[in-house]
């Protein structure tokens, strides 16, 4: 019972700001407001668990994980962050609160 008034509440607490979650054609299709992290937080709280499958497949694949690729990308984020504009990190930070990864 607890489970299902947490659902709802969170449920309304998305619809409340504005967030939807809709399914046209076999795509999901976000309507979301707010600034960058909030749009992101939305982002991440309706699809949450659709992004932490992701992430699993993804670092859970050791031949990923083993790229020279990834390692590389790894050594060199600080320096790729420079060049993303800020309201994109803070959207792509709301869109993992919002998905607790």
């Amino acid at each position: 019972m607890l489970k299902r008034f947490l659902f709802f509440f969170i449920l309304l607490s998305i619809n409340c700001i504005g967030a939807e979650l809709l399914q046209k054609e076999g795509q999901f299709v976000l309507h979301l407001h707010g600034t960058p992290y909030e749009r992101g937080h939305q982002h991440g709280t309706l699809l949450k668990e659709k992004i932490q499958d992701n992430l699993k497949g993804y670092l859970d694949n050791p031949d990923v994980m083993a790229d020279d690729r990834v390692d590389e990308y790894r050594k060199n984020i600080h320096k790729v962050i420079t060049y993303i504009p800020k309201h994109f990190q803070e959207e792509m930070k709301g869109i993992a609160d919002g998905a607790e990864v």
